[in-house]
């Protein structure tokens, strides 16, 4: 597959919380931790949030996490980034979570990006031929300016 995903990298930092503060502009929030063995928090730039994912996701969790990554898809009006570096593990749940998320943004003209991915997420990509689903655009939307 010649479309890879970027390797983890310094994450931006301009605010953070959880997915009920992602694009509201509300205060500080911590990550979120579901099950004791995935964190998810947020950073919101001007356009978009962008969720940082840590810990394992499986079959036991994509419920939870498609929760959580769809209130923040909601709250925004072109999409979801999400920072997949500090993923361990992550099996066909996680990745059905992924491009069920993927297919509701798409439903409303948005998209549904992967901005940085573990080897694991990255071979589990590659292998299912999936990576250019999560690719951003060539035209990128994305605005890395923090919110004032």
């Amino acid at each position: 597959m010649s479309e890879d995903l970027p390797a983890p990298g310094p994450r931006p930092g301009p605010r953070t919380g959880d997915a009920t503060d992602a694009g509201a502009g509300a205060g500080h929030l911590a990550p979120r931790l579901l099950a004791g063995r995935l964190a998810v928090g947020f950073t919101t730039t001007l356009r978009r949030p962008r969720a940082h994912l840590k810990g394992e996701i499986d079959m036991d969790l994509a419920g939870s996490l498609y929760r959580v990554l769809g209130q923040a898809l909601a709250r925004s009006d072109t999409g979801l980034d999400i920072d997949m570096s500090g993923v361990e593990f992550c099996d066909s749940s996680g990745l059905n979570t992924l491009i069920r998320l993927r297919l509701e943004a798409r439903a409303d003209d948005r998209t549904v990006t992967i901005t940085a991915a573990s080897p694991q997420v990255r071979r589990l990509l590659t292998i299912t031929e999936t990576a250019a689903l999560f690719t951003p655009p060539p035209a990128a939307h994305h605005d890395e300016t923090p919110e004032p």
